[in-house]
């Protein structure tokens, strides 16, 4: 998934005919919305709008992010400089929540002024050093925006094996996908839709099913989400035999507290356990008359996940939940753990082991699994 950052240029030009000068520069400001500002003051009105792809943010260790987009209006003193985040910047960003020295913008061509221009290269020492930081609050915001709404929904695609839980020399082999888009992502509720499913070689897998979620509602603040999904499920015994809709309700929260830090003095951005806690409701259908005690049914889950990064390019995922379904009767359980390497990008590549009763099947089972994922939280980060 791409993410932006958004700096804010207002500039006022003292000196007609002369070299520029900037007279303030204000703190960077962030919001949720992938969204940040800086303000510089200078003495003059644009003249024309410059080309994004001469303009950039620079750090003293020879980084740089180019500007994806430049809004303006010539007349006006000011310009937005677009940028956006990926695997290969995110820790650019991230430093300024703490230390903004080096930091400068850079012009590769002349900015032209009403009254004036800074010439090629002069930006930079105009703003050196004077790059505002971000508030730790506004940015805690943002990560958890970022994380909480891929946290349902986090893209991946795993193979895997069953571990022969049962007295049988057949290898089932089966994949899983999870995918998710947003219909409608801004400073208010976000929309978006979600995918997941597990498709085996064993034609008769009871483990096999598809959940499909048209329209999810997250509902976010700054430590907490609230999330109400309307879909369907179907596929453990058999796709179009029995399946169910299903009305769900999540609340996800930080737990206060980060325990583990095995990033051995790397910079890389530590988030706390993430608690879901979910509340579901099913109304089944199936080309067989069905029970009463399946027609209708409630699902009641508990889930901890917790994100480890490790040294400079690893990571250990864990995940531990318990449910409590009307259709079983009892509490069952799954705990996973995954230990990763993070590419260049933002593809994550991973070996994970599973155990437990299965998501929509209520079937219990043993799984090693090799896969891909996308990361959210790239892996250059503060802690």
């Amino acid at each position: 998934m791409k993410k932006t950052v958004i700096l804010l240029a207002s500039l006022l030009w003292a000196l007609p005919c002369q070299a520029q000068t900037v007279k303030n520069i204000e703190r960077t400001y962030v919001d949720p919305v992938r969204k940040a500002s800086i303000v510089l003051e200078f003495d003059d009105r644009i003249a024309y709008k410059p080309s994004e792809r001469k303009f950039a943010l620079a750090n003293g260790s020879g980084e740089k992010v180019y500007c994806s987009e430049i809004q303006s209006k010539v007349g006006n003193s000011y310009v937005t400089f677009v940028f956006e985040i990926n695997s290969g910047n995110f820790s650019m960003f991230e430093k300024l929540v703490s230390d903004a020295s080096a930091y400068s913008l850079e012009n590769e061509e002349a900015m032209e002024f009403a009254g004036g221009k800074i010439a090629s290269g002069a930006l930079q020492s105009l703003t050196r050093n004077r790059i505002g930081t971000i508030l730790r609050d506004d940015w805690k915001r943002y990560i958890l925006n970022e994380y909480s709404s891929q946290f349902l929904f986090p893209h991946q695609f795993k193979v895997g094996t069953r571990l022969g839980i049962e007295d049988s020399t057949k290898t089932v082999y089966f994949l899983e996908l999870v995918q998710s888009g947003n219909w409608l992502d801004n400073a208010g509720p976000s929309l978006f839709w979600g995918l997941k499913g597990r498709w085996s070689t064993d034609a008769g897998d009871k483990s096999n099913y598809v959940q499909f979620y048209p329209l999810t509602i997250l509902f976010s603040q700054t430590s907490w989400r609230i999330a109400a999904s309307s879909g369907v499920e179907t596929g453990y015994q058999g796709f179009g035999k029995l399946g169910r809709a299903t009305l769900k309700g999540e609340l996800q929260f930080r737990l206060p507290f980060n325990p583990v830090d095995l990033t051995l003095g790397n910079p890389r951005w530590r988030i706390n356990p993430v608690v879901n806690l979910a509340l579901q409701g099913n109304a089944a259908w199936s080309n067989t008359k069905l029970p009463d005690s399946l027609k209708n049914s409630l699902d009641a889950t508990a889930e901890i996940r917790y994100d480890i990064p490790v040294a400079k390019s690893y990571y250990l995922q864990t995940k531990a939940k318990g449910n409590y379904s009307t259709v079983t009767k009892e509490l069952q359980y799954q705990y996973e753990a995954s230990l990763g390497y993070i590419t260049e990008g933002s593809m994550r590549v991973m070996a994970c082991y599973r155990q437990g009763f299965q998501d929509v099947s209520y079937q219990f089972d043993r799984q090693l699994l090799l896969g891909f994922a996308f990361d959210v939280l790239n892996q250059s980060a503060a802690k």
